[in-house]
């Protein structure tokens, strides 16, 4: 992936992100920052680090920062394993920005909206999300494609 010629610190990063989501109803009290998962299989062993999460009752939303400015949508499918993997039950949607550009994905049907901040659902909207797709899918495959995607393959 290629980075942005002048990346943001993650302070700022998430800082930004924070203000997207404020400006879209979240409350403070739903937004968990810097939010560590640590995977382990086989021989890969990697630190991940999504710098917001999204909690009602449940796992509403899940974001993630990568500052490419061309490459986004490779980080699609492995957001979605992380998704699917490490929240029981998965969010409801996954979001990829790189603060220019966002990718929404909703996790059941894995349908994918890209644009502006404008693609971000409200808080409100959030809460009462159902979805009425599902996709089914297969733990193990989701292990496999992240387990590619943090080994560089």
């Amino acid at each position: 992936m290629e980075n942005s010629p002048n990346p943001l610190s993650k302070g700022l990063t998430t800082d930004e992100l924070l203000n997207l989501l404020f400006k879209k109803g979240y409350p403070e009290s739903s937004l968990k920052r810097t939010y560590h998962i640590f995977y382990t299989k086989g021989q890969i062993s990697r630190s991940i680090i999504l710098p917001l999460v999204v909690k009602g009752e449940r796992t509403l939303l899940i974001v993630d920062y990568d500052p490419s400015l061309r490459g986004l949508s490779c980080g699609e499918r492995p957001l979605l394993a992380i998704a699917r993997i490490f929240f029981d039950p998965p969010p409801y949607f996954a979001l990829l920005t790189n603060l220019r550009d966002f990718i929404l994905i909703e996790v059941a049907s894995q349908k994918i909206q890209k644009g502006g901040p404008e693609i971000i659902p409200t808080y409100e909207e959030l809460l009462k999300y159902n979805s009425k797709e599902k996709k089914p899918y297969r733990i193990d495959l989701e292990e496999k494609i992240l387990g590619l995607y943090l080994s560089g393959g």
